[in-house]
């Protein structure tokens, strides 16, 4: 019988066109980036990623390279057959990266017309092991430094420099009703500052449990008498504060910031396994270099319900008090260093967590500008309340300003929701700006501006009436304005803010 050439020509060109149209298709199974800050880099000495043809047809994975020297390939599949999964494991070099913040990216290769080129990336957003923060710290009691009959303890700190350490605080506790839990707060000093009995016993008469900790190695003056001073470094401290730039150089887990960070979240995790404490209410306030580590730690620790940084932001380097003297003496490398190691603006599109934030139009140390950019940089809500040439301190001047307390309750507490500002709208010198009065009854509105340019500290800042209408505040520029923003004032005298626009008068 002969062979029926037609029949096997057409079954040949048929078999060809189906192979045509089977394809290798490769595919992650699971998430295609890995962030190891949040466990440690100690903890996964490998990272493994599932990698699956997805297709009909067999797979070649012809060229897998990382592209830079924080991770170190291993091994990989050389091919998948259809349906098939193999892991691609890469390690992070831990001399190259140091525990600093890292993105490093595997490239993939394939024969796939569909997927030609793929990647998986590994990161670290931060350098602390949130899984061993996270655990509360051991406590040793310090009745030696008992304060006005406030509880004083020291915790568990970070090691430094191989030795441990540990961390000098407040806590105070309201009264409890049995059965009841209460919401929570950690407070964070500023420069010059150290734990304060009387900031926490401030929030306790508010009924919040309250924890100050000493950031910077010392225990608080308050024990000798002096509570803005004599703070006496103690056997068992880490690193002195604040800022350390000229040490950006160091190992990351010996420097200050590190620290100090890991200092307020370990707190926040003491405070949060009392029995007393809801820990799904405890929020965080800082003052000054107190308002920088809660622009961190906020970002980094997602448990926290809201967070007030007083004065501190982000852009440390763009805009400080630190720019011209500390920073920039440290040298332009080590400056640049401490900047992409520590700065917030590295952080703060971590946050999850809803930010108030509280400073004056001339603070001396955290200008407007920075303070623009740092809350732009959230991902999270945010309110602002920036009063004219609000005094900067520790004390009334940052602790007491009322609408800390307003935000906290309406967070944690159920209570009365504040007013929120939209987004300025100008049309040449009119402007008019959206608004919700919330829950409260807004007395005024305020149009504040300057017509100086040049630092910002030292900008002559003036207020003028604006018009309160239903939803929308109006208001006319006086000519020459370089910057302007509108408050909100309650009958409370409670105030929220617009952002600032800056205007360009060449």
């Amino acid at each position: 019988m002969k062979p029926n050439t037609r029949l096997i020509t057409f079954m040949l060109f048929a078999f060809s066109a189906l192979s045509s149209l089977a394809h290798g298709i490769l595919s992650v199974v699971g998430p295609d980036t890995v962030d190891v800050g949040d466990y440690g880099v100690s903890r996964l000495p490998s990272i493994s990623f599932t990698l699956q043809n997805t297709g009909d047809a067999p797979l070649r994975l012809t060229h897998v390279v990382s592209t830079c020297r924080c991770l170190i390939l291993g091994s990989y599949p050389k091919q998948l057959p259809p349906g098939a999964k193999g892991a691609l494991l890469c390690t992070v070099n831990q001399e190259e990266t140091r525990g600093e913040q890292f993105c490093g990216t595997v490239m993939i290769e394939t024969d796939s017309q569909q997927t030609p080129f793929s990647h998986v990336t590994v990161k670290s957003s931060h350098p602390w092991n949130l899984e061993k923060i996270y655990t509360p710290p051991r406590v040793f009691p310090a009745p030696e430094y008992r304060t006005n009959g406030m509880e004083t303890i020291f915790y568990e700190g970070e090691p430094f420099r191989g030795k441990p350490t540990r961390v000098f605080a407040y806590l105070g506790m309201p009264s409890v009703p049995p059965g009841q839990r209460v919401p929570g707060i950690v407070l964070v000093h500023g420069g010059g500052g150290s734990a304060f009995y009387r900031w926490v016993k401030l929030w306790n008469d508010r009924g919040y449990a309250a924890i100050s900790m000493d950031t910077c190695g010392a225990v608080s003056g308050n024990t000798f008498g002096n509570e803005q001073r004599a703070h006496y470094r103690h056997a068992d401290s880490g690193p002195a504060g604040w800022g350390d730039f000229k040490n950006a150089d160091a190992p990351v887990k010996d420097q200050w910031a590190y620290h100090a960070v890991a200092a307020v979240i370990r707190g926040h995790s003491l405070l949060r396994s009392k029995p007393e404490v809801d820990p799904a209410r405890i929020g965080i306030t800082g003052i000054s270099w107190g308002g920088y580590l809660t622009c961190i730690a906020a970002s980094v620790d997602h448990r926290f319900a809201f967070a007030v940084p007083v004065y501190g932001c982000g852009f440390l380097d763009e805009n400080s008090a630190w720019k011209d003297n500390q920073y920039d003496h440290a040298g332009m490398e080590l400056g640049t260093k401490w900047a992409k190691l520590w700065d917030p603006r590295y952080f703060l599109p971590l946050s999850k967590t809803p930010f108030l934030w509280v400073d004056g139009s001339n603070d001396f140390a955290y200008p407007m500008d920075s303070l623009q950019k740092s809350y732009r940089s959230l991902s999270s809500p945010y309110s602002l309340c920036v009063r004219l040439r609000m005094p900067h301190g520790h004390g009334a001047a940052g602790e007491n300003p009322a609408e800390i307390l307003a935000f906290a309750d309406q967070s944690v507490r159920g209570g009365k929701k504040l007013p929120t500002i939209g987004t300025l709208h100008r049309n040449g010198s009119k402007i008019s700006v959206p608004y919700s009065a919330g829950e409260y009854r807004i007395q005024r509105a305020v149009l504040n501006y300057t017509t100086d340019t040049g630092r910002w500290q030292k900008r002559l800042w003036q207020e003028t009436p604006a018009t309160l209408g239903e939803q929308t505040v109006t208001a006319e520029l006086p000519s020459n304005t370089t910057v302007y923003y509108i408050n909100l004032v309650t009958e409370e005298n409670l105030v929220i803010s617009s952002e600032h626009e800056e205007l360009n008068r060449d």
